[in-house]
Order: C-alpha cells, then sequence, then structure tokens
C-alpha cells in the first residue's frame, strides 16, 4: 500500500503535534523538579507491536 506526500505529511505533522501536547501535558503534572524545571524527559508515541 502506497500512501501519497500529502497524506503522509498531515499524519507526520498530526504525530508530531500529539507529542507536543504530551510534552506540554507531563511539565504542568509534573511535581519533580527535574522534569518542569529541567525538562528532562522525553515523549513519544508507539504502536501495539513496539
Amino acid at each position: 500500500m502506497k500512501i501519497d506526500p500529502i497524506t503522509l505529511e498531515v499524519i507526520r505533522n498530526r504525530l508530531i503535534a500529539a507529542s507536543r501536547d504530551i510534552r506540554r501535558t507531563v511539565e504542568r503534572a509534573a511535581y519533580s523538579p527535574v522534569l518542569y524545571e529541567v525538562v528532562d524527559f522525553s515523549c513519544g508515541i508507539l504502536d501495539s507491536e513496539a
């Protein structure tokens, strides 16, 4: 199955936006200064096979 370039970019940008939303949520909800001051964490989106 081949995905056209426009659909690919739309999906890619939406996944990046979702990851940024996760980051903002973690920063706001964090109790540890390591998370909200140093921003020492990462966010990712995985599928069930990862």
